[in-house]
């Protein structure tokens, strides 16, 4: 994800997360400087280079202030897989079991889901017309794709497809 031409950030495994400022010519190793996540970050957006989320296993989230990343209070104990926001004070988290988290500015809760299965990506042009894409893992097993969209108000399943196993993104 990249606040802008020169600034992006990159995030994997064993809690890695990179940082360029110079348009990719050098990238400074933020994990070291301490993400608190161990495991795998799958997913990270922000509003600004000084605000930026992340989201890992374990229902891990932390925030990045322009100057250090800490840990934020997660009401989910399962594999987070992707956040997007709309505005600093409008972010959407998705995961496993098809849990859906929103984070209002201050705090994050739980919104309700119309699939068990694992969301596995999310995205949106406003705050009243949001996608997020999965299907079956390991983890929630079931038959078929689902596309899910949120109008502002509730989530609802508009594709449920048998031809594709799952999306990604």
């Amino acid at each position: 994800w990249g606040s802008s031409e020169t600034s992006i950030f990159a995030v994997g495994e064993y809690g890695t997360i990179l940082h360029t400022t110079d348009n990719g010519e050098t990238w400074d190793n933020m994990t070291a400087g301490g993400s608190g996540i161990p495991q795998t970050i799958y997913g990270i957006w922000g509003s600004s280079a000084t605000d930026v989320f992340a989201v890992a296993d374990s229902g891990k989230i932390i925030h990045y202030n322009g100057t250090a990343w800490s840990s934020m209070t997660s009401t989910i104990t399962s594999r987070l897989r992707d956040v997007w926001g709309f505005s600093a004070s409008d972010v959407f988290i998705v995961g496993e079991s098809g849990k859906i988290l929103h984070y209002n500015g201050s705090a994050w809760s739980t919104m309700t889901s119309p699939t068990t299965l694992t969301l596995q990506g999310v995205w949106g042009i406003s705050s009243t017309n949001v996608y997020a894409v999965g299907g079956p893992s390991a983890a929630s097993p079931g038959n078929g794709a689902r596309i899910i969209k949120y109008n502002g108000s509730v989530w609802t399943e508009i594709l449920n497809s048998s031809e594709v196993e799952r999306f990604h993104d």
